[in-house]
């Protein structure tokens, strides 16, 4: 059988014993209703030394971080400022709070604080330790942008039981803050330790990025290489055009001076028909040319800016 422990009830048993956390290191404050809001401490934290680099520090205790930032893909270990003393007759449970993930911050922690959490066996008595047992959390940030952590904020919500104490009394193991920073890697120069998934999606995204950039650019180029052979093509046909034109009319004009027409009546008419047409496909093979070029000069100058902003 258990009891939820709250308000005055919980209040009373922080203020008149270390059941639950060594005292000093809980507040008032943080009794809220049914339960406890647990606070971030500013040591026994491994963080990234600055937001985006994969590799991890460890703020021992005693040291003070007062607020770090986690860039998209970061991950850490957090701890609180509570130390925990738990009474073998005292369990609780750990929630996370909407207020982190609100903010993209993925939170990672066991379900319970077991009985004698954070309590040692001395000359046959079980006594709170001398530091007490922090709660640990493994926290990434899988949102689109930096979350800012500080000294004192709210990270987890516990509702504390008073229990029926367990038959044979064990110590509580706790992997504590030494083994996670072996998965973090901070005592090694590799930098791949952590939640590694979440930092290689962020660098896979990144990638991405810069793959489509070149793809644009290579585009881009392909584009251009293609309108300078069209124009290529079309000066070409305009230059066999005019010559076919030109060698037409070098035939012609001959076999008009042959005509037995008087030369005022067809064939000045004709010579001139034919020296209008000619004039008239050289200049519009001129404009149709000079556009295609208008096009590909102009195609080039906009396509440049596009792909510095990007």
């Amino acid at each position: 059988m258990s009891e939820l422990l709250s308000g005055y009830t919980l209040l009373n048993i922080l203020e008149g014993s270390e059941r639950i956390f060594r005292r000093g290191s809980w507040s008032q404050n943080q009794l809220k209703g049914s339960g406890y809001d647990l606070r971030l401490a500013g040591d026994l934290l491994v963080i990234p030394p600055s937001q985006g680099n994969p590799g991890h520090v460890r703020i021992a205790r005693g040291e003070s971080k007062p607020s770090f930032t986690l860039a998209p893909g970061d991950s850490a270990v957090i701890s609180t400022k509570e130390e925990c003393t738990f009474d073998f007759d005292i369990s609780a449970l750990i929630g996370p709070k909407f207020g982190l993930a609100s903010q993209g911050l993925l939170v990672l922690q066991g379900m319970a604080a077991h009985p004698g959490y954070g309590r040692e066996e001395q000359s046959g008595k079980w006594v709170p330790k001398k530091n007490g047992e922090r709660l640990y959390f493994i926290v990434v940030n899988v949102g689109p942008d930096p979350v800012t952590l500080r000294e004192g904020d709210t990270i987890a919500f516990l509702q504390i039981f008073e229990v029926e104490p367990p038959i044979v009394k064990a110590p509580v193991k706790n992997v504590g803050i030494e083994g996670l920073s072996g998965l973090f890697r901070t005592d090694t120069p590799e930098t791949d330790g952590g939640l590694r998934y979440f930092r290689m999606v962020k660098d896979i995204q990144e990638k991405v990025k810069d793959l489509d950039v070149k793809i644009d650019s290579a585009a881009s180029k392909v584009d251009l290489v293609t309108n300078a052979s069209n124009m290529i093509v079309l000066f070409g046909v305009f230059l066999v055009s005019a010559t076919v034109l030109g060698v037409t009319l070098t035939a012609l004009v001959p076999l008009i001076e042959n005509f037995s027409l008087p030369w005022s009546s067809f064939q000045g008419r004709l010579t001139a028909t034919l020296m209008v047409v000619y004039g008239l496909s050289i200049l519009i093979s001129v404009v149709v040319v000079t556009a295609a070029v208008w096009r590909v000069v102009k195609r080039a100058t906009t396509s440049a800016p596009s792909q510095k902003s990007t």
